[in-house]
């Protein structure tokens, strides 16, 4: 099959060399390589595989969690087969190791592993904007700057892919699983002027925001018995009380809801609803701010963990789940966002 190589010039905010697109299967597959603050960083895209009647088409981001890619991303989530079916360009960028300096296998800081049970050099991570508030960034015994931020990156990815496709800028919705739900939470808040919704999956508390330039619709969902994505009671009764102020901006325990009511509060919404589902507690704020719409999304037994995917090393999926698949729910929300 022949190898398609095209050379594009990208035009961002950010610093960014030439664009490289590669594909073996046509062109609706793409590996794209895009240059930022000196790193090259890559990022996979798919386009429907057939013509739908709006000439624009919507764009989806999904972020993969940490010690994930973008190839399982575009594997495990259905991004890809809804795109086919629905008709949206579907992304999907790749996070760069702790060290992207460094080889892989590199041994990392003992305060690093501490906190994230990460020994070496290999896990694939999001940098977001609390990185200043990580204790191993201020270790004396290894660099301080290690990681560049990932919200210049993600801004390069959209705009290159709004100048090289038919992509309709009203209409892009950025979603993250786990700590790709963190880096979608503080891409959003930084750039709600150009991005229409925001999907935050297995990820509640910390970087939540305090001010938004413009509304933006959010989905928000976790398991009730997700202990990564949120701490537990005994966890966090044994966190330092600087943690809890750094990171969360609170003495009690982070709950959905209040994640849920922070972000209607700053959409000004003024109408809330709560409702069962036959997975657990729905909660919608709507009559909203240039209709805006919130959602907190809750669901009963489950761990950190997407229903609906593929397992994974990453992402097992309890059997009584199966009959959930979050990325219909997902889309059927943003699908409401005008």
């Amino acid at each position: 099959m022949p190898v398609f190589l095209l050379v594009l010039s990208a035009m961002t905010s950010a610093s960014i060399c030439p664009t490289t697109f590669v594909s073996s299967e046509g062109l609706r597959d793409i590996t794209a390589t895009i240059r930022v603050d000196g790193f090259e960083r890559t990022y996979l895209l798919h386009l429907p595989s057939k013509t739908h009647s709006r000439t624009k088409l919507p764009v989806v981001m999904m972020l993969h969690g940490r010690g994930a890619s973008s190839q399982s991303a575009a594997n495990d989530f259905g991004w890809t087969e809804k795109a086919d079916k629905e008709g949206f360009i579907a992304v999907f960028p790749q996070a760069l190791p702790f060290d992207p300096a460094r080889p892989s296998g590199t041994r990392l800081p003992d305060d690093f592993t501490q906190y994230w049970r990460t020994p070496t050099n290999d896990s694939l991570w999001w940098t977001d904007g609390m990185a200043a508030h990580y204790l191993y960034l201020a270790n004396p015994k290894y660099p301080r700057v290690v990681h560049p931020l990932d919200t210049p990156f993600l801004l390069a990815v959209l705009h290159d892919v709004l100048q090289r496709y038919e992509a309709d800028p009203r209409r892009v919705f950025v979603i993250g699983f786990s700590n790709g739900g963190y880096m979608a939470a503080d891409f959003a808040q930084a750039t709600s002027g150009e991005i229409a919704g925001v999907g935050i999956v297995g990820w509640i508390g910390p970087g939540r925001p305090r001010r938004l330039a413009h509304p933006l619709s959010v989905f928000l969902s976790i398991g009730t018995d997700d202990g990564f994505g949120r701490p537990t009671q005994a966890e966090w009764n044994s966190m330092p009380p600087i943690v809890k102020r750094e990171w969360y901006g609170q003495e009690t325990l982070p709950t959905l809801a209040e994640d849920v009511a922070a972000r209607a509060q700053l959409d000004q919404c003024k109408s809330l609803d709560t409702s069962s589902t036959a997975w657990g507690k729905q909660i919608d704020w709507t009559d909203c701010l240039n209709h805006t719409r919130v959602r907190g999304f809750s669901v009963n037994h489950l761990e950190h963990e997407w229903p609906g995917s593929k397992p994974s090393r990453w992402n097992r999926v309890q059997p009584t789940q199966q009959s959930l698949y979050l990325t219909d729910v997902i889309w059927g929300f943003l699908q409401s966002v005008r």
